[in-house]
């Protein structure tokens, strides 16, 4: 079975983070938002690789994906009609 690493660990702390400014729609912290885009990437990878050993971290990965891929969608929309 497959474990977080402290790396998986603080990256999924900063895309909570990122998802928490989105939510909280602080414009101010544009840059911690923009990481959801590199979240996004990294967590699909990952979740390509632990899939077959541990599919619930997969689904946990996949979650992450979607997550921050729809803010990074969002956040990319507010900086083109700004």
């Amino acid at each position: 079975m497959a474990k977080f690493s402290k790396l998986d660990i603080g990256y999924l702390i900063i895309a909570a983070l990122s998802i928490l400014g989105f939510i909280f729609r602080d414009y101010s912290d544009l840059i911690l938002k923009s990481f959801a885009g590199i979240f996004a990437i990294y967590s699909f990878l990952k979740a390509l690789d632990v899939y077959k050993t541990d599919k619930k971290l997969a689904a946990v990965y996949a979650f992450t994906v979607v997550i921050t891929t729809v803010i990074f969608a969002f956040n990319i929309y507010n900086l083109i009609n700004s």
